[in-house]
């Protein structure tokens, strides 16, 4: 904490937002649960420490991820959308709808951005556990892009097609 408090400062006057990204107990120790992620930046006191979700944790780590969301509210700055097993977006068991709904409600403007690991990238890959082809990337753009839109419409997060 003594460390972000200290670069806070320096985030605020250059109009940076650094976001604490909670993972999975698979990946650390520290920071695996949204309420983690709040606790922190609440206790730095800078609106320049925010939180970052991912998915793919919040699949493991929450026991709901919409109330995670709702719980971080308007400190949420940036969303990695991956699968439950790293696939494509809507083929696994990431509740999207549930996940979009609750983006909804904290009227959540922010990126959503992919993160995928294919086994093409060996380093990124071994980091992340992964052995075998889950997905293109290509697959992943374009498959999950398309079941994204329509779970966020169906959810009332996404109107139109921009």
């Amino acid at each position: 904490m003594q460390a972000l408090q200290q670069v806070a400062p320096l985030a605020e006057e250059y109009g940076i937002t650094l976001t604490l990204e909670p993972v999975s107990r698979y990946s650390g120790y520290f920071l695996n649960s949204a309420e983690d992620a709040v606790q922190l930046s609440d206790a730095v006191g800078s609106t320049h420490i925010a939180v970052q979700l991912d998915t793919f944790h919040m699949n493991i780590e929450e026991t709901d991820p919409a109330e995670a969301i709702r719980l971080v509210g308007e400190r949420l700055k940036h969303v990695h959308v991956v699968e439950s097993n790293r696939g494509v977006p809507g083929t696994g068991q990431v509740p999207w709808r549930s996940v979009f709904a609750a983006l909804r409600d904290i009227d959540y403007s922010g990126l959503l951005v992919y993160e995928h690991f294919p086994v093409t990238l060996p380093t990124m890959a071994t980091r992340t556990h992964t052995w075998r082809s889950l997905a293109s990337s290509q697959d992943v753009c374009v498959y999950g892009t398309e079941n994204l839109r329509r779970a966020a419409r169906e959810a009332g997060f996404l109107e139109e097609d921009k």
